[in-house]
């Protein structure tokens, strides 16, 4: 069965996302026992031993351990668990929406997240528990308000 561990805005905003994701890996290989493990990179490149090595000393197995940058277009399964991840953000976020109107996508590209965004900081309004408050996107317009 399909397993998730959701990882709330606020919980980013006050830690480190590689570190939530490493631990919400770690939950993970503890709960399913698998042989193997297909990640995509965590952080730069650079830190993929580095990353394989602390996640290896976390769990109490020996797992054929294997984090490359891109995986989701490399390997089928990473490519699905991405499909997964992503369609279950948007179905959580656009839950929102009934109680915050039409924000978009919630991503930075988007020009209504961010005129949605503007009208929330302009009007003085606080920002909702699921908006990233230490997103660039977040801090920029507070920033643009500021200087008037």
């Amino acid at each position: 069965a399909a397993d998730q561990r959701l990882i709330s805005a606020n919980a980013i905003d006050s830690g480190n996302l590689n570190d939530l994701e490493e631990t919400a890996i770690i939950d993970l290989v503890r709960a399913h026992k698998p042989d193997r493990v297909i990640l995509d990179a965590l952080g730069h490149p650079s830190t993929i031993p580095r990353t394989i090595e602390r996640l290896r000393a976390s769990v109490d197995r020996t797992i054929d351990w294997q984090m490359t940058p891109k995986a989701d277009a490399l390997f089928v399964v990473v490519g699905a668990a991405s499909i997964v991840a992503k369609t279950t953000r948007d179905d959580r976020l656009f839950a929102y929406q009934d109680a915050w109107g039409d924000f978009g996508s919630g991503y930075p590209s988007d020009p209504k997240t961010r005129a949605w965004l503007t009208r929330l900081a302009a009007e003085g309004t606080p920002w909702p528990d699921f908006v990233r408050t230490r997103w660039g996107t977040v801090r920029d317009i507070e920033a643009q308000l500021r200087e008037g």
